[in-house]
């Protein structure tokens, strides 16, 4: 017998969803994954993501059999009004009221989720319903009660009742029914149990696989790990052995191939290291034979001519007439004059004032023409992009000091008879090749003797540039280097 008592609205709370569980759950696991081993990270990262593509599989399927629950209550409900309006109007025209409470009844005998059904008048009176026990009146003063035709939820003690209108013929009143979603909501639940216990099955037989995957990958991890602390330790020779056919053992054929550049490099190192003090002892010695240098000129030359000087003004003094005056004079004058060009001379060595005054490529122009004339060589100097803009003073400083020593080298050991300087200042870089026709030389095999390439290469790897230098015997020698400009100071466009 069915119970066909008034149902009580009921108030019911909202539950956690899946996905707020599931984001709990991925930060947790973030948090152990920072401090567990790589064996547990691999097995719990597996494991966990079986159970949550189960997991979202089974909260996809249960999201859809719930819309599609949702749509058969509403199109049951929407069904069963018409069709009880439909037939409730022969009733309705015979006033037999007794006969359409029969029928309601019968209705919601014949139908498993129909959970009642009422004809009320256009006031609002029920006219029959199919409650044995007496109308409940909370129905009556249910807000959905006088819905359209798209039925409403309501909440009982019951569970969810979808409850659909649908008006008579004559417009005076119409059928309420309310669906019960229980039957279609147990065998959700029913599936999304199963798909949750089929999920958990595969869980397990993922822990089984990911033990035999796991100990197939840690094995040769551990030897790689511990490959890689003796390299910390400075022993550069160390090979992993026992390497699988697959990717970590391509890792660990890298990891060898590393093993043997790093002690390729360490060697190198330790040469170039040799060579880098060889090569600060060499700047020392060379500021040292600089000042040596300096304080001759100043004694053998500046001195004598002070002291010729001093001579030719006691002579001076004693001048009887003034043709002997005239004639002191005019050698005190030339011997100031050339003291004065010995000390010009002596201090462009030094650094040239007009490198500081006019910039980078006056200085260079001048002293490429000073070269040409000193030597004798033919030297020709092209620079572009340097017409309204000027480097920063170390960048200047920089590019004449390389473009000097390989002047210099070239007179010194290439003896030729031919330079060529081209400068160019494009996008942040500029870029120099400083080439000459002289007898060349091998730079891997002569590299470490000339010291002044040493200097040349430190000056643009300290200003994170790039240097080389190519030749070979009786091919000239091209020296090339290209070097960034930050923060440099544009002129003002005309």
């Amino acid at each position: 017998m069915r119970d066909n008592s008034a149902p009580a609205p009921i108030t019911v709370s909202p539950s956690p969803t899946l996905l707020a569980r599931f984001g709990a759950l991925a930060g947790r696991l973030k948090f152990w994954l920072l401090i567990v081993s790589l064996r547990t990270k691999i097995m719990g990262l597996i494991i966990a993501s079986s159970l949550m593509l189960g997991l979202f599989a089974t909260y996809l399927i249960a999201s859809v059999m719930a819309e599609n629950m949702q749509v058969t209550l509403r199109e049951e409900g929407l069904s069963v009004s018409r069709e009880l309006a439909s037939q409730a109007n022969e009733y309705l025209l015979l006033n037999d009221l007794y006969g359409l409470a029969r029928l309601l009844r019968q209705t919601v005998d014949n139908r498993r989720d129909l959970r009642y059904a009422v004809a009320m008048d256009a006031k609002g009176q029920v006219l029959a319903h199919s409650f044995g026990h007496g109308f409940p009146p909370d129905l009556l003063t249910s807000p959905a009660s006088r819905e359209g035709a798209e039925p409403v939820v309501l909440s009982t003690n019951e569970g969810k009742i979808w409850e659909a209108y649908h008006p008579f013929a004559n417009g005076e009143g119409g059928i309420r029914v309310g669906i019960s979603e229980s039957r279609l909501h147990r065998q959700r639940l029913a599936v999304v149990e199963k798909l949750l216990m089929s999920t958990m099955g595969m869980a397990f037989l993922g822990i089984v696989c990911t033990g035999l995957l796991v100990w197939l990958i840690t094995k040769p991890v551990n030897n790689l790990l511990a490959g890689t602390l003796a390299i910390s330790q400075g022993d550069y020779g160390v090979v992993v052995e026992g390497a699988p056919r697959d990717e970590i053992g391509r890792l660990i054929e890298g990891f060898n191939a590393m093993s043997r550049q790093l002690a390729l490099a360490e060697n190198e190192r330790q040469a170039r290291e040799r060579m880098r003090q060889d090569f600060l002892q060499a700047i020392i010695d060379a500021q040292e034979n600089e000042r040596q240098r300096i304080a001759r000129e100043l004694h053998d030359q500046t001195g004598q001519a002070l002291a010729s000087l001093m001579v030719g003004l006691k002579l001076l003094e004693r001048a009887e007439n003034a043709v002997e005056i005239h004639t002191n004079l005019a050698r005190l004058r030339e011997s100031i004059s050339a003291e004065m060009e010995s000390i010009h001379r002596l201090v462009l060595d030094l650094r040239p004032s007009v490198l500081d005054d006019l910039g980078m490529v006056a200085a260079i122009r001048r002293y490429s023409d000073d070269f040409a004339a000193l030597h004798g060589m033919a030297v020709q100097c092209v620079m572009v992009g340097f017409d309204e803009q000027r480097p920063p003073p170390y960048i200047e400083t920089c590019v004449y000091r390389i473009v000097q020593e390989a002047l210099t080298n070239a007179a010194r050991h290439a003896r030729a008879k031919a330079i060529n300087i081209v400068l160019e200042w494009k996008n942040d870089t500029i870029r120099g090749v400083v080439e000459d026709d002289g007898v060349g030389f091998e730079p891997e095999i002569d590299r470490g003797q000339r010291l002044g390439i040493w200097g040349m290469e430190e000056r643009i790897t300290l200003l994170d540039g790039h240097f080389r230098i190519e030749s070979e015997p009786g091919a000239g020698t091209m020296v090339a280097f290209d070097l960034p400009v930050r923060d440099h100071q544009r002129g003002e466009q005309p």
